[in-house]
C-alpha cells in the first residue's frame, strides 16, 4: 500500500518541484542587434566588462540572460565609434511568476537562471548614454 501511495505521489512531488521558467525559458537568446545605418560595427561587453561579441549590424548575437544564481546578467552594447551606448540588462520572464502556483518553483528557476529573459532585439540609433 505504501509503495502505491509513493507511486501516486512522486508525478505530484515532481511537478511541485520543478520551476514554471525552467519547463519554457531559454538558457540562452539570440538577441537581434538593427541600427539604422546597417553595417555599424558594434561590441558586446557583459556586467564583468569581458567583451562578449563583436560584429556588424544586423546581427544574431547569443547572450546568456543569467551570470549567477539569482542574478541577471547586464550587457552593454556599443558602437566601436563609441557615439551609441546602450546597457540591456535581462528582465524576468513572465513564466517565472507561474511559480505563484508552485511555489517551491522559484527556487530552481532562481538557481539554474532560466528566470531571467532578454528583449528579442536592440536597436542602437542615435545617442544613447548608459542607465546605472
Amino acid at each position: 500500500m505504501k509503495k502505491m501511495l509513493f507511486l501516486l505521489a512522486l508525478p505530484v512531488i515532481v511537478v511541485l518541484l520543478q520551476g514554471c521558467a525552467s519547463g519554457f525559458a531559454e538558457r540562452q537568446k539570440a538577441v537581434k542587434v538593427t541600427s539604422g545605418k546597417p553595417g555599424t560595427e558594434f561590441v558586446v561587453h557583459d556586467r564583468a566588462g569581458a567583451l562578449i561579441y563583436k560584429g556588424t549590424t544586423p546581427a544574431l548575437v547569443p547572450l546568456k540572460a543569467s551570470s549567477g544564481i539569482f542574478k541577471k546578467e547586464i550587457y552593454t552594447i556599443a558602437s566601436t565609434d563609441g557615439k551609441i551606448i546602450k546597457q540591456v540588462p535581462a528582465e524576468i520572464s513572465i513564466w517565472f511568476w507561474g511559480n505563484f502556483v508552485t511555489i517551491l518553483g522559484f527556487i530552481p528557476d532562481g538557481f539554474n537562471g532560466l528566470m531571467w529573459t532578454l528583449p528579442e532585439g536592440v536597436h542602437l540609433d542615435g545617442y544613447m548614454p548608459t542607465q546605472k
